[in-house]
């Protein structure tokens, strides 16, 4: 792996399916599924070989999280994966099912072979299933307090992944906002985290390539999507509250009297992103 820099990147797609070079990390919260939902996965593509090893390695995050993946046939299948796109990205959460052509993957992973090794294997099919689930990159953690050296990270993705300036600001500069996620500490050890060499920092910090689910990350998804229903219901009621509007456009709003029922809202109302026409319901999650 130290000879070819391979990571992921988690686009937006636009209605016909397509990549764009849009990514939309923001409103996390807004993209969990429903605790204990079980969502059924379907290869579009694929040798068995390989079709194998992914779902082996996927099914470790329900070890932790009262979520199922059923692989199979299913042409409603929420997830879809494909071998055949270029790079290794998901779609973030829920928004899988603004995905509606059931040929198009919401999931890819362009370099697994049969002959891939077995920690690559693991670090990038958990990492995507991360994604799947509604978690993103562990670099963009909002109190992560990595001190990017700008200039050298913009040359490094420039000459390894073909980025842009923009593209690598929204992949790894720029933080994730506390208003619109749930987060633990920083964890240098998730299975979230892109590698960070020395060079990229100003003071240093490094982090390799994580192939395992850390203690946080399991953890932290246990808390998500917990077993326990009475934690699942104290979860929900934080407050938070995503509302689609006639035109589209995703709302967050925080009600801060949700305790006491009072008539206290915060004064802020963010717009997390556009494109919601087809869903009527009123999102709420926790911060």
């Amino acid at each position: 792996m130290a000879d070819e820099i391979k990571v992921c990147s988690v686009p937006v797609l636009s209605d016909s399916g397509q990549a764009s070079d849009e990514f939309s990390l923001v409103g996390v919260s807004a993209f969990f599924w429903e605790n204990g939902r079980t969502l059924q996965v379907r290869f579009l593509d694929g040798v068995p070989e390989v079709q194998s090893k992914v779902e082996q390695i996927a099914h470790q995050w329900s070890q932790f999280a009262n979520i199922k993946f059923a692989f199979g046939s299913d042409p409603h299948a929420e997830i879809r994966i494909s071998f055949q796109r270029e790079g290794s990205w998901s779609k973030l959460g829920r928004s899988a099912l603004e995905v509606t052509d059931p040929n198009e993957p919401t999931m890819n992973f362009g370099w697994l072979r049969s002959d891939t090794p077995d920690d690559e294997y693991s670090r990038v099919v958990l990492h995507e299933f991360g994604h799947a689930l509604g978690f993103a990159h562990e670099h963009k953690h909002p109190e992560a307090g990595i001190k990017w050296n700008r200039t050298a990270v913009i040359d490094y993705y420039r000459q390894t992944q073909g980025w842009d300036e923009e593209k690598t600001v929204r992949n790894v500069l720029h933080a994730e906002s506390k208003d619109a996620t749930q987060f633990s500490k920083f964890d240098r050890d998730s299975i979230m985290l892109y590698a960070i060499p020395s060079q990229l920092t100003t003071d240093g910090f490094s982090v390799g390539w994580n192939t395992e689910l850390s203690e946080t990350d399991k953890q932290f998804v246990s808390e998500i999507y917990p077993f326990d229903s009475d934690r699942s219901s104290h979860l929900a009621a934080t407050g938070v509250i995503y509302a689609v509007k006639p035109d589209g456009t995703l709302e967050w709003y925080r009600h801060k009297g949700w305790q006491d029922g009072s008539n206290d809202w915060a004064v802020d109302v963010k717009v997390i992103g556009s494109g919601w026409n087809s869903y009527t319901q009123i999102f709420s999650g926790g911060i």
